[in-house]
């Protein structure tokens, strides 16, 4: 595929639990002109590129109480703004690109409202949230989706199966439509040594939110303890957000702190470090309350590359990745029994080649942006063919 302007329209560029969007950003940058325009930019220490533009939302507090207010009573959705609608017409008549690509079916909904050109072609990548919690949620959020996935020019991809299948459900089917995997850097996380001997190290790397099922991990992990020599196993907990301090507080409350390391957030480098000592990862993604699900997280996919047995659980996409009994188990989501059970069988289990080839022929950044190009050309051919 020869060289192409493609911009990247994101709410946020680049916050660390979208470290995805910046890979697809910074791989397809060596051959393509891209061009990233976002309503806020973070973290530009951490994740940099020189080719960012600011583009600020902002509506006055009285049109934003009564769009608040007809967003709850499933009357109205619509994120037209003549400012900023004006303002990316603009910088979209200067930069010309032959596509745009929106990460989350929700930033594509703002996207749409504000740029009436079914000319251009338009990628929308639904990665978990977007095709679960706001379905269930939102009708006329629903309602804004099955409109958006039927536009001649919107192009669908999914990080899993089971995203798809959400859609469906929701009468929601696109058009136009691929499973597309997010890629990691298997150059990057690819084993250099096997771990330590002592101690046996679990390890986790998310965000602390509800739905990566923190909480089970550490009641497990309390429970286990009690039927090994405790002083020969630890568990490593790699992240940070909101509910941290309470995952501290049970750790204390428990008794188990001593066993229990809190890391806050880490560079990919640093938490490559941390999965070359681990003897296993966990993940044990749940359905929370507010039904937020998962896609295929990126974390196991990394820990895989390192050759790690996994414990997850059956939920959402997971299973699509981690066959259970090969690449490692998988439990029922909030049995801690289940849970205990596996950390206890798994530490027999070795490091596990496999599970890196997988990756590296399914999962690799260079798969998914050779499968992105291929999906963009076909895109502007089907606008551009009589």
């Amino acid at each position: 595929m020869p060289g192409k302007r493609i911009l990247f329209f994101s709410r946020s560029f680049s916050p660390h639990t979208e470290t995805f969007v910046y890979n697809d950003i910074i791989h397809l940058s060596s051959k393509n002109e891209v061009l990233v325009v976002c309503l806020q930019r973070m973290n530009e220490d951490k994740f940099p590129f020189n080719r960012v533009e600011v583009l600020p939302y902002h509506r006055p507090w009285l049109l934003q109480k009564i769009w608040n207010r007809l967003y709850t009573w499933n009357i109205s959705m619509n994120y037209y703004n003549k400012s900023f609608s004006k303002r990316f017409k603009r910088m979209i008549q200067d930069f010309q690109p032959d596509v745009i690509h929106c990460h989350f079916g929700t930033t594509a909904l703002i996207l749409i409202d504000n740029l009436a050109n079914p000319s251009i072609p338009i990628i929308v990548n639904f990665l978990g949230y977007d095709a679960s919690l706001q379905l269930k949620k939102s009708k006329v959020y629903r309602q804004k989706i099955k409109s958006l996935v039927k536009l001649s020019n919107v192009f669908t991809t999914a990080n899993a199966n089971s995203l798809l299948s959400y859609l469906e459900a929701a009468g929601a089917m696109p058009t136009h439509r691929r499973i597309i995997y997010l890629g990691i850097d298997t150059d990057s996380f690819k084993r250099q040594a096997p771990p330590p001997l002592f101690p046996y190290t679990f390890l986790q790397v998310a965000g602390f939110r509800e739905k990566k099922g923190h909480i089970y991990t550490l009641q497990a992990f309390k429970q286990f303890l009690t039927t090994v020599d405790a002083q020969n196993y630890q568990l490593i907990l790699v992240g940070s957000g909101d509910i941290e301090k309470e995952l501290q507080t049970y750790c204390e409350q428990a008794g188990i702190s001593q066993w229990v390391h809190f890391m806050g957030w880490q560079s990919s480098q640093e938490i490559k470090k941390y999965m070359e000592r681990a003897h296993c990862f966990i993940h044990p993604s749940i359905t929370p309350s507010n039904k937020d699900k998962e896609g295929i997280p990126v974390a196991i996919t990394e820990a895989m590359a390192m050759e790690l047995p996994i414990i997850s659980t059956f939920h959402s996409g997971i299973p699509e990745l981690v066959e259970d009994g090969i690449h490692g188990l998988l439990v029922e989501e909030k049995n801690i029994d289940q849970y205990v059970q596996a950390m206890q069988a798994i530490t027999t289990w070795g490091l596990l080649p496999q599970n890196r080839t997988l990756i590296c022929q399914q999962f690799s950044i260079k798969t998914r942006i050779e499968k992105l190009e291929e999906y963009y050309e076909y895109a502007i051919q089907q606008l551009t063919t009589p």
